[in-house]
């Protein structure tokens, strides 16, 4: 995460929070609690989109975390003492919903950490958080949960136990984080363990009001404010750029792989057909010298069959010569003969 960038957002922000505070108090929860459930639901969601691309059982982990926190905190902030959506409802019930998602994120985020890579991790802990969520609802709802804020007393020993044990939960998970997922913590800034900081920070904080519109209310609001937004742009949304990333580059790569195997079919094709072009042509080269030789041999035979009939031609006028001759002879004698006898004694 680039701090330089983000620190005057920052600033302005909570410059303005500031001054929205000190003067309508119930806008300025309004509006930091609004803007914490839109960082938690476009985390959640982003978290599960990425991680359907490509497998991320810790990305996902996380964004049902923040999914379950989203849903608790729009029951807190509708429960809000001023808000008059539950009529009836004290201090104390905002309080309680509050801690429901303090004790979803404390035991969220370590079970993260610590099964995410288990292989049927996502589907009972999807369960679990939602039967958390739901469930804790209901016990708040029906009077069930232990009491965190007493109007004009202030703070109950489970309020402010339930924040350190919280806190001491993302403590061990920030260390957690840093010695076992250290090439992920610093390919993201450590935005995912900052991010946690300024959640236990803003416990510490809710420790420390008696009034729900007191000073460490409000400190506690921006600071829980400041640790949605680092995780948000700092780790969630980068998270998800890397493995769309990756989910991209998989996808040029099988691109390029069925280019090549494409490419390698038209090739052995290209082959193919060559060789049945070259065996083709062989063919009608055999036909075409084959046909010369027929070709050749007929000219052959009808110069024999007409050198036979010259020859046949010639021998019969050679024989009809001869058969003329001696019947020229035979006229000759008896010319002689008849000559001969009347030729006077």
């Amino acid at each position: 995460m680039h701090w330089k960038r983000h620190l005057p957002v920052l600033a302005v922000l909570t410059a303005l929070l500031w001054y929205g505070a000190n003067h309508n108090y119930l806008l300025f929860h309004s509006i930091v609690e609004f803007a914490d459930i839109t960082i938690y639901l476009f985390a959640a969601f982003l978290g599960v989109f990425a991680s359907r691309m490509t497998p991320d059982p810790f990305l996902y982990g996380v964004s049902v975390v923040y999914f379950a926190m989203a849903l608790v905190t729009a029951v807190h902030k509708l429960a809000f003492e001023g808000m008059g959506v539950f009529p009836g409802w004290t201090a104390n019930h905002p309080t309680q919903f509050w801690m429901l998602m303090r004790f979803i994120h404390g035991i969220g985020v370590p079970l993260t950490l610590l099964f995410s890579s288990r292989p049927q991790f996502i589907r009972f802990f999807t369960a679990g958080a939602m039967l958390s969520v739901f469930g804790g609802i209901l016990l708040i709802a029906a009077g069930y949960f232990p009491d965190c804020f007493i109007p004009g007393e202030g703070l109950t020993l489970f309020k402010v136990a339930g924040e350190y044990a919280v806190a001491l939960l993302l403590v061990l998970s920030i260390l957690y984080s840093l010695a076992y997922r250290r090439r992920e913590a610093r390919r993201y800034g450590y935005s995912f363990e900052i991010s946690l900081a300024c959640f236990i920070a803003s416990g510490m904080a809710f420790t420390l009001y008696t009034d729900v519109y007191g000073f460490f209310n409000m400190l506690g609001h921006i600071l829980h404010g400041y640790g949605a937004y680092i995780l948000l742009f700092g780790f969630v949304v980068k998270s998800a750029q890397t493995l769309m990333d990756r989910h991209f580059y998989d996808l040029n790569e099988q691109i390029r792989s069925m280019n090549r195997e494409l490419e390698n079919r038209v090739a052995q094709r290209t082959r193919e057909l060559e060789d049945a072009n070259a065996l083709l042509a062989s063919d009608i080269a055999r036909r075409k010298e084959a046909e010369e030789h027929l070709r050749t041999a007929k000219e052959e035979a009808e110069e024999a069959n007409r050198a036979k009939s010259a020859f046949l031609a010639t021998m019969s006028q050679r024989e009809a010569s001869r058969s003329k001759r001696p019947s020229e002879g035979t006229k000759s004698a008896r010319r002689s003969t008849a000559f001969s006898a009347w030729r006077p004694t």
